[in-house]
């Protein structure tokens, strides 16, 4: 399937489905695949991406759910960062403040056990959570900042 054609069809799912969470992700995959249309990429490149997007099964009979096309998504845009060496708009965000987040409450753990047996632990948890969280976002802010100066990334609004 052609990234164009691929395109039109997540913006007409957005526009029929009636759930925000639906249609904010439909919209989300529109903007990367138009963008990804946009881009100057040689034919082979092109080919693989259209191979990619034969395994969304957008041409099929049977209707896909919505978590099909999620998984999807999430091989696709694997495809695109290792191929591609391309990213979809806040790429880095989501994934730093996911390991911030881990890292923080570790860290925090850690720390306020060595301080206080009884309650550190959950002090720890409370408190490093949201600091790593906060570190985790700046950190992949920042990740995603340096890709857009590169031309790094798809479906920037």
């Amino acid at each position: 399937m052609k990234i164009e054609e691929a395109a039109q069809y997540f913006e007409v799912r957005a526009q029929q489905t009636e759930r925000k969470y639906r249609q904010k992700f439909y919209t989300k995959v529109a903007a990367v695949l138009a963008d990804l249309a946009t881009k100057e990429l040689d034919s082979s490149q092109i080919a693989e991406i259209e191979v990619e997007l034969d395994k969304f099964e957008l041409n099929s009979e049977k209707e896909q759910k919505h978590y099909q096309y999620t998984r999807k998504y999430n091989y696709f845009t694997k495809f695109i960062v290792e191929k591609l060496e391309l990213t979809p708009t806040k790429y880095y965000e989501e994934r730093y403040l996911a390991i911030g987040m881990t890292l923080g409450m570790v860290i925090g753990m850690v720390i306020f056990y060595a301080i206080q047996h009884e309650s550190g632990i959950n002090s720890g948890f409370a408190f490093g959570m949201p600091v790593g969280m906060i570190f985790g976002l700046l950190w992949g802010r920042k990740k995603d900042k340096e890709a857009e100066e590169r031309g790094q990334v798809l479906g920037a609004a």
